[in-house]
C-alpha cells in the first residue's frame, strides 16, 4: 500500500488532560490501491488474460516486497502493452513503496500521459508530489480527479488531510471530509478527521459522536483503524470520565499494539489517573515503537521525577532534547 508522506506537527511535550495542543494522526493517509485484475481492466486490458496474470503476479511480488521480480514482470508489462501505461503503473507503485519518490512521479507521469483518463491514477500522482512537497500540483492532480468524476470520495478525503495537517486550514479541511461522506458513508478515516476537527475546537459534544460513528464503520466493515478510540479516550478524560477514557484507550492498544501513539495515549492516561507504574511501561513502549517522538521521554523524565527517581528522569530528559533537536 503505498503512502504519501504528509508532513504532520508532532504531539510532544503535551497534556492529554490539555485542550490544545492534541495528538493528531502522524501515519499519512494510505494510498488505495487497484486490484490486480481491476488495473488491468482500468488500462483497457480487460479482455487479454495474459495481461491479468502478469499484473497479478506484479502485485504479489509488490506485496511481499520482492523487488526486483516485480520490477521486471512491470517491465514486461511495459514491452508487450507500451502504449496502455500499465507498465508504468506498477513501476510507480514500486518505486513509491521503496520510497523513491522522484522516480515514482516520472513513472506515474508517462503512465497518465498515455493514459490520461484513469482517476486513480492521477491520485497516485497527486500523492507522489505530495510527497516531495510539490502541494500545487498535488491540488491539481486532486481537482481533476473531481472534476472527471464527482462521485469519487477519495480526493475529497486527500485533500481534507492536506489542509488540515498542512495548511492548517480545519473549517476547509472540514468541507472537504463532508463531501468525502456525502458520496461515501462509510469513509471512517474522514469521518475520524471530521471528530478530530471538533475535538481541536473543544466541541465534544460533537467530536464524540463522529468518533463513535467512525467506529462502528470500522467494526461493520471489519476493518483495523483505532484513532477515533484514541479521540474517545481523550474525551472522556476531558469530561473526567475516567473509566470510560481508559476502556477506549485500552480497546485501542488491543486493536493494534504496534501504534505508538495508543501506548503513549494509554501511558498518559495511567499517569493522570495516579497509576505511575503502569504509565512507564507503557511510555517505554511507545518510545521503542517511534523512536524519532520525543514525546514519551518528557513524559517518561516527568513520572521518574515524580517518583524521585532522578538519575533516570534526567536520562530520559537528555534523550527527550536529543531527539527533539534531530528532528
Amino acid at each position: 500500500m503505498l503512502l504519501a508522506s504528509l508532513v504532520l506537527p508532532s504531539a510532544a511535550a503535551q497534556s492529554l488532560g490539555g485542550k490544545a495542543p492534541i495528538p493528531q494522526q502522524t501515519e499519512p493517509p494510505e494510498r488505495v490501491d487497484l486490484p490486480a485484475g481491476s488495473a488491468c481492466s482500468a488500462f483497457g486490458l480487460k479482455n487479454d488474460s495474459e495481461a491479468a496474470l502478469i499484473c497479478f503476479r506484479t502485485s504479489q511480488a509488490s506485496i511481499s516486497g520482492k523487488w526486483e521480480e516485480a520490477r521486471q514482470l512491470a517491465v514486461e508489462l511495459t514491452r508487450r502493452y507500451p502504449a496502455s501505461g500499465i507498465g508504468n503503473f506498477w513501476l510507480g507503485q514500486i518505486e513509491f513503496k521503496k520510497g523513491n519518490n522522484i522516480s515514482a512521479v516520472r513513472q506515474f507521469e508517462a503512465a497518465v500521459d498515455l493514459n490520461p483518463e484513469i482517476e486513480l491514477l492521477h491520485m497516485d500522482l497527486g500523492l507522489c508530489y505530495l510527497a516531495i512537497h510539490q502541494y500545487k500540483l498535488f491540488e491539481q492532480e486532486m481537482e481533476w480527479a473531481i472534476a472527471h468524476n464527482p462521485q469519487i470520495a477519495l480526493p475529497n478525503y486527500y485533500l481534507g488531510q492536506y489542509y488540515l495537517y498542512n495548511l492548517d486550514q480545519p473549517e476547509k479541511a472540514a468541507e472537504y471530509f463532508q463531501q468525502a461522506l456525502r458520496l461515501n458513508s462509510g469513509d471512517f478515516k474522514s469521518r475520524y478527521h471530521l471528530g478530530y476537527i471538533f475535538e481541536a475546537k473543544n466541541e465534544l459534544d460533537r467530536g464524540a459522536p463522529e468518533y463513535q460513528l467512525a467506529m462502528a464503520t470500522v467494526a461493520l466493515q471489519k476493518a483495523i483503524f483505532s484513532w477515533p478510540l484514541q479521540g474517545l479516550a481523550r474525551i472522556y478524560l476531558l469530561k473526567e470520565k475516567f473509566d470510560e477514557a481508559l476502556r477506549y484507550a485500552r480497546e485501542a492498544v488491543s486493536m493494534e499494539p504496534k501504534l505508538a501513539s495508543n501506548r503513549l495515549t494509554l501511558g498518559k492516561l495511567y499517569i493522570q489517573m495516579g497509576e505511575t507504574s503502569k504509565g512507564i511501561e507503557e511510555l517505554k513502549i511507545a518510545a521503542e515503537l517511534d523512536p524519532a517522538d520525543a514525546t514519551p521521554h518528557y513524559l517518561l523524565s516527568r513520572a521518574y521525577m515524580k517518583l524521585k527517581m532522578i538519575v533516570k528522569a534526567e536520562e530520559e530528559q537528555k534523550l527527550f532534547l536529543e531527539i527533539k533537536a534531530a528532528y
